[in-house]
């Protein structure tokens, strides 16, 4: 039970933005884009990084989805018409996807993980894969015939667990009594989301025959679930999918009167309905729901309102104290207005673009607590009204509260007193604020509950610590201290804090203990356990290095804060079992030692991580029987390997040869005309099927045709294509082996000799030595420093060359 409050507010206001008609971001480099009729317009860090004209491309069709790929430097803009323009690195291709019968009913949303695309209108759904290659399209209107046996409530669940209400228990021929009111649609537009998993989307579309919206719950794959119950109910053009959860939210119109919000449950059946309440001085007007998002963690519902005079509204609504209500709301004037998304990568903040005076701002919604230490009260805001309870007094039942104040006005702000409750309304009414602040007798508070009012949150921490270490602190030297932990913690701005301290200041150590344990939340074991040393909490310290797995980090930090060895070794002991999970050998022989185990059990783990030279160290005399046989199987493994990759070797170097005296040849009789073309006949089918089909480039294609040439370049396969890439590549590999294990060898055979075993280690530093010879001998003839036609990998067709005596 809490309320919403403004946090940080980033703004950018450029000439560039104003006319712009939609927005992205990308949720890893925040690169905004901002797209107009003529240019797609890029920012990065306040600044125009670059403008991108796509008048020609885009024709003056509308943008339905603009998106960043997070796995490329791809920029996508869905338009109406079923075209996607596809931007990348400045270049801009045009892609068909699919045929649209109405473009003014078009809408288009991404799956979370970017690889299904839905595009519909209101007369077909059609579903593309992260190529956007349609492979899904499928019919909005069911016939009568069809209808019948398609579920018929708004639920994802299997058929067999659909409940169908009242109309399930009708008789044959029996009709419902209650007849359907004529109420206009506020928008004939096709509106599609996908769940939060995306396994299934659902799409609210209008008929003109039939002059109503129906909805359809689709899964991943096309195939219809469900369809809504559209008996006397009439659903908005609005709906959205609570995160986390099988609940959808729709809009539902009422005729003469403002709209509400009912939500379904999986089975398609009402969880809930709220009538949303406006202030009571705007009743006048009537409010229309334009737009309504969750945010990504399910708990601020945002609402886009229009009245009638052309006012526009952003709103924040939350489910507490048993009733759904407003908690923040943002008013714009008649001649704006706003694009806004919730952010894909910080779930409370929300990025709002104003379109004619190009404002743009992302803004940090926070929760608020509602008690009030002042009044010993809780205090909500719902919608126009403060509502305050007491849970320490009495339990108190449905709503929830005790006494109730209506401001007939937004309620923006409020602060109390021992003996009042001070609202600040609409209409910026202040005083009650200014006179609880001038009534703070001691400066250094004043200063800070001013800095609180501000949100100037660092200044308010600094201004507690000031606070805090003065002898205006009062009897409880732990309230300002509380009060500066909740910010911190409130805002995250633990690193700001940290810099108004100096090691030596009193809640340095606080601090830092408060940093660490946000890193610890977020599985930062590493530098949580550095920041809990500095905070002197050696337990902590201890327990994040054992989770980080880091016996080094163990050992220093141990040393430093002076921890008891027998604890030190408990740690050691239980770092040691994951690490043996984990199979992190190396490690794994530290945290033995640490522990003081059996050196038999160290030797074993620095064998089985191939530390040769550290294993010999640690054998005790007489114990090397271990080491003996670890090293002895090594050897013969490694030398079964130079064998096989000795044969291996010579057998590809042949190969590739030949390969390029069958390439030389054929330039020849290319150059000597006796062959047209330098394509083999696989290559001239390939050719000729990819020039056929459709004039325009599709990204599709391009990105299926660069997967098969870079299988092709990992296929052996005799008299492919990029046979000789394949080949380069593999002998290649031989070089990196060769290399890494030669520094293996260089540790193995003096310990092979250390154990008597010299025959042995002569074996394998000849066999080493023949292996890498012959690699060395060859790679001029791979690798040659004059390059010649042949010599180039790939087909002779996709090389740009000019011949002149076989040379490039």
């Amino acid at each position: 039970m809490k309320n919403l409050q403004i946090g940080r507010v980033k703004a950018l206001e450029l000439a560039e933005f104003t006319g712009a008609d939609e927005f992205g971001i990308h949720p890893i480099l925040q690169t905004l884009a901002i797209s107009t009729q003529k240019e797609l317009i890029l920012v990065e860090n306040d600044e125009v990084l670059s403008k991108i004209n796509w008048e020609n491309e885009r024709r003056g069709v509308r943008v339905v989805s603009l998106s960043f790929r997070t796995d490329s430097s791809q920029i996508i803009a869905v338009l109406a018409d079923g075209r996607a323009l596809v931007v990348d690195d400045g270049e801009v291709m045009e892609l068909e996807v699919c045929e649209i019968q109405d473009e003014t009913t078009t809408t288009a949303e991404w799956s979370a993980d970017e690889q299904m695309l839905v595009l519909a209108d209101n007369f077909n759904l059609y579903l593309a894969d992260s190529s956007l290659v349609p492979y899904v399209e499928r019919p909005l209107h069911v016939s009568s015939d069809n209808l019948k046996s398609t579920p018929v409530n708004v639920g994802w669940g299997s058929e067999s667990t659909q409940f169908r209400g009242s109309a399930g228990k009708l008789k044959p021929g029996e009709k419902i009594g209650n007849e359907r009111e004529e109420i206009d649609q506020h928008s004939k537009r096709t509106s599609a989301h996908w769940r939060w998993d995306g396994e299934f989307v659902a799409v609210s579309f209008y008929s003109e025959t039939a002059k109503l919206r129906n909805m359809a719950i689709f899964d991943k794959n096309g195939e219809i679930m469900n369809m809504m119950n559209i008996r006397n109910i009439y659903l908005s053009h609005c709906f959205a999918h609570k995160p986390n959860a099988n609940i959808l939210c729709s809009a539902i119109l009422n005729k003469d009167s403002d709209d509400r919000l009912i939500f379904y449950e999986r089975n398609g059946e009402t969880r809930n309905s709220y009538i949303i309440k406006w202030p009571q001085e705007k009743k006048e007007s009537r409010k229309i729901i334009e737009r309504i998002e969750w945010n990504s963690t399910g708990t601020i519902l945002a609402m886009q309102i229009s009245s009638s005079e052309g006012h526009q509204t952003l709103e924040f609504w939350h489910l507490s104290n048993y009733e759904f209500t407003r908690k923040l709301n943002w008013n714009f004037g008649e001649t704006e207005t706003i694009l806004w998304r919730w952010s894909s990568s910080e779930s409370q903040v929300i990025d709002v673009l104003l379109k004619n005076s190009g404002n743009f701002f992302s803004v940090h919604i926070g929760h608020q607590p509602s008690f009030s230490d002042s009044i010993s009260q809780n205090v909500i805001v719902a919608t126009d009204e403060l509502r305050m309870y007491s849970l320490c007094r009495r339990v108190v039942p449905p709503p929830m509260f005790d006494h109730s104040i209506r401001c007939y006005s937004d309620v923006v702000a409020f602060t109390t007193s021992p003996r009042h409750v001070h609202a600040i309304l609409a209409d910026k009414k202040i005083v009650s604020l200014l006179n609880t602040l001038n009534r703070v007798s001691s400066t250094l508070e004043r200063h800070y509950r001013i800095n609180v009012v501000r949100e100037a949150w660092v200044d308010a921490i600094s201004s507690l610590f000031v606070l805090d270490s003065s002898e205006e602190r009062g009897e409880d030297e732990e309230m300002w201290w509380n009060d500066a932990k909740e910010i911190i913690q409130r805002e995250g701005i633990y690193q700001n804090a940290l810099t108004l301290l100096t090691p030596d200041q009193k809640r340095y150590k606080g601090c830092c203990e408060l940093y660490a344990g946000e890193l610890e939340r977020k599985v930062h074991w590493k530098q949580a356990a550095l920041f809990y040393e500095l905070a002197a909490n050696s337990e902590k310290t201890l327990k994040c290095w054992e989770m980080a797995r880091d016996v080094d980090g163990l050992v220093s930090s141990a040393r430093r804060l002076g921890v008891d060895p027998v604890k030190l070794k408990i740690h050691a002991i239980k770092i040691s079992a994951a690490l043996k999970e984990g199979k992190q050998s190396k490690e794994h022989a530290k945290a033995l030692k640490l522990a003081g185990s059996p050196s038999t059990q160290i030797v074993q783990s620095l064998c089985d991580a191939l530390e040769w030279t550290e294993a010999s160290r640690e054998v005790e005399v007489g114990k090397e029987e271990g080491l003996k046989k670890a090293a002895i199987g090594r050897l013969e493994q490694i030398i079964m390997d130079l064998g096989r990759r000795r044969q291996e070797f010579e057998k590809y170097r042949k190969r590739l040869m030949v390969v390029r005296e069958n390439k030389l040849k054929k330039v020849q009789q290319f150059a000597a005309g006796e062959v047209d073309d330098l394509r083999d006949d696989i290559s001239i089918v390939s050719s000729i099927s990819s020039r056929s089909g459709s004039s325009k480039v599709s990204m599709a294609s391009t990105v299926r045709r660069r997967k098969q040439i870079e299988k092709k370049k990992n296929s052996l396969k005799e008299g492919g294509e990029y046979e000789d890439s394949a080949l380069l590549n593999v002998l290649a590999e031989n070089y990196k082996w060769v290399e890494q294990i030669g520094s293996e060898i260089s540790q193995l055979i003096p310990v092979l000799m250390k154990l008597g075993n010299f025959g042995e280690a002569i074996d394998l530093e000849k066999s080493y030595t023949e292996f890498a010879t012959l690699l060395q001998k060859s790679k001029s003839g791979i690798w040659p420093e004059n390059l010649s036609i042949q010599h180039l990998p790939g087909p002779l067709h996709a090389l740009e060359y000019k011949t002149i005596d076989s040379e490039v």
